[in-house]
């Protein structure tokens, strides 16, 4: 089950801070699930440890081929948001 430290958020923010980065988001998979937030997801994700701009990015891997959905606050929940994936080619 994803969980989000308060100690390690904290630290992530300190070292993002300190390199002059923005956190946007959260990233995790569902082995078994569909791309669909959880109860927990939604739990933590509009918790107080995360912030209302973030992204929730869930990878489905219950497939032959992985989904990738994303979510944002929205009301009581989290709502689906659009995502385009833009192959990066060195």
């Amino acid at each position: 089950m994803f969980r989000l430290d308060a100690m390690q958020y904290l630290s992530a923010g300190m070292q993002a801070e300190a390199e002059g980065l923005d956190i946007i988001g959260v990233m995790h998979s569902h082995p078994l699930t569909s791309a669909v937030p959880s109860d927990h997801d939604t739990t933590t994700a509009t918790g107080h440890l995360i912030s209302a701009t973030w992204h929730w990015v869930i990878v489905s891997l219950a497939g032959p081929v992985p989904v990738v959905r994303s979510y944002r606050r929205g009301g009581p929940g989290l709502v689906e948001e659009p995502l385009r994936l833009v192959e990066h080619r060195p």
